[in-house]
């Protein structure tokens, strides 16, 4: 949590584009006034919500994978990065998120693993992580072509998740809400 808080404060300070900068302020926003419950996910794998539908542990695992791989991304940090935190060598990681993510799409194009609260949601950060994690990779690495490939695939679906109302909800059929919206235009752009 400290990492993603720390890799994500970077990204709004030193990303050179508008996006960049602003693309980590859902993550920080519920980090401020939901840490607790970040924790209790996280490090205890439980939810703190009785009505939770992701409890008792994981459920959000596409959702917290692509919220990583986009803190690395808008921070500068891609799969050839030499950058490493402690012993943890940044490059490789990024590059573990990618492939994961890339497992978790199924024949429709949807990134998703399981069972989950936020499925429409989920997705919809993977594709806008995997198409930031690509931004700076040159276009003739075969890597880059399946990762936009794959990214592609989930932004038609995200058009087929789109509520008919024009938003996008957390399930597919649920209204649409402002959180879940915010995260399909990003999609989109």
């Amino acid at each position: 949590i400290e990492l993603l808080e720390s890799l994500s404060e970077t990204a709004c300070e030193a990303s050179l584009c508008a996006l960049g900068r602003t693309a980590p302020n859902p993550f920080l926003s519920t980090l401020r006034y939901f840490r607790d419950e970040y924790e209790a996910h996280i490090k205890e794998k439980r939810c703190p919500d009785p009505g939770c539908k992701g409890a008792p542990a994981g459920g959000f695992e596409v959702g917290m994978t692509a919220l990583a791989l986009l803190a690395f991304a808008q921070s500068g940090i891609g799969p050839d990065s030499g950058a490493a935190f402690g012993l943890f060598p940044a490059g490789a990681g990024v590059r573990k998120a990618q492939e994961w993510l890339l497992a978790q799409q199924d024949a429709e194009g949807v990134f998703r693993k399981g069972q989950t609260s936020r499925a429409v949601l989920e997705h919809l950060i993977a594709v806008v992580a995997l198409f930031s994690s690509i931004r700076d990779l040159p276009a003739v690495v075969a890597e880059r072509k399946k990762i936009h490939d794959a990214a592609v695939r989930g932004a038609e679906a995200a058009l087929r998740l789109q509520a008919p109302t024009g938003g996008w909800g957390p399930n597919p059929g649920d209204p649409s809400d402002s959180w879940t919206t915010a995260w399909g235009a990003m999609a989109l752009l």
